[in-house]
């Protein structure tokens, strides 16, 4: 996984640098799919990302979601950390 600094890159520029270039796009991939891409690129990637890129796909705030897909997302972001830390140990 490569390592680059994003403290100072906006949503869109770090979606433009992992080739999704459009709201679109980004739909047909998915939020899993997207953030996975970032993460691979910028491994700070957190969970702030995730439920920006959700807010983009979804159209509306974190807080209007339902509880069940907040709780998806969510779970899937637990993942995603287990693995690296996984990784990490192994």
């Amino acid at each position: 996984m490569a390592t680059n600094s994003y403290s100072n890159q906006s949503l869109v520029q770090q979606l433009a640098i992992v080739e999704i270039t459009s709201v679109e796009q980004l739909r047909l991939l998915g939020t899993e799919y997207g953030f996975l891409k970032i993460k691979s690129y910028f491994q700070e990637a957190d969970k702030d990302i995730l439920v920006q890129i959700e807010e983009v796909i979804q159209g509306i705030p974190w807080n209007r979601m339902t509880q069940k897909r907040r709780e998806e997302v969510m779970d899937f972001y637990g993942m995603v950390m287990k693995e690296e830390m996984l990784e990490l140990i192994y």
